[in-house]
């Protein structure tokens, strides 16, 4: 096993089938040695996760969303790379968009759902 796989699998997460497109985009780009994964929506396994941040999601849940993200980010990185994590070398960007109300201020907060786990 991979050391990713194993350390997806210390933090319990089992990484979906990469999710198909919702409407009309690629999922991943390769150019050169980057690849570039499109966006990914916020998705659990009871569908996808709605709401705004400072009206009816609290900022705990905002992260959680955020981590689901880079959940599904990591199932399209695995497809991209047909499965051989050895072809990674580090994650150079991420790009987060946050719901939010207008006096919601912790956006960057949120985004770190996504960035701790990725670091993780």
């Amino acid at each position: 096993m991979h050391g990713i796989e194993k350390r997806l699998a210390d933090l319990g997460v089992t990484l979906p089938d990469a999710p198909a497109p919702a409407a009309n985009y690629v999922p991943f780009v390769q150019v050169g040695n980057l690849v570039h994964i499109s966006g990914q929506i916020s998705q659990n396994e009871a569908g996808l996760i709605k709401g705004k941040l400072g009206e009816d999601l609290s900022f705990e849940q905002g992260a959680e969303a955020a981590k689901r993200c880079a959940i599904s980010l990591l199932a399209q990185l695995k497809k991209a790379v047909g499965g051989d994590w050895d072809r990674l070398d580090r994650a150079v960007k991420l790009v987060g968009f946050v719901n939010s109300t207008p006096d919601f201020t912790d956006q960057p907060k949120v985004i770190n759902g996504a960035s701790d786990f990725l670091v993780a």
